[in-house]
């Protein structure tokens, strides 16, 4: 059992961990575009550490993150996310927009 900020996190006796899973959710969802990690805890670094080709973000200051971002607040996740969803939404209309065009 490993305890956070306001979470105990019970580790299995199979040596799972949130980077365990990290490779196992990789491997069964082979394809996916990007994965994006976001963690404030120290449990999540297993993770960070298992995501090599996604994106991770530690939230809060930590010196010794393997995160490869970091951001001060869950307010800025909260924008990141409204962000990232608007990106998304922009790209799929304009691959939308893309598709009627050639149809023409």
């Amino acid at each position: 059992m490993r305890h956070g900020a306001k979470t105990i996190e019970y580790i299995s006796r199979k040596a799972w961990h949130k980077g365990t899973f990290v490779a196992y959710a990789l491997r069964r969802f082979r394809g996916a575009p990007l994965a994006i990690y976001i963690g404030d805890e120290e449990t999540d670094e297993d993770a960070f550490r298992a995501l090599a080709d996604g994106m991770t973000i530690r939230v809060g200051k930590s010196r010794k993150s393997a995160a490869q971002y970091f951001l001060r607040s869950q307010t800025e996740v909260a924008v990141f996310l409204q962000n990232l969803v608007h990106a998304a939404d922009e790209l799929a209309s304009a691959q939308s927009d893309g598709k009627r065009s050639k149809r023409k």
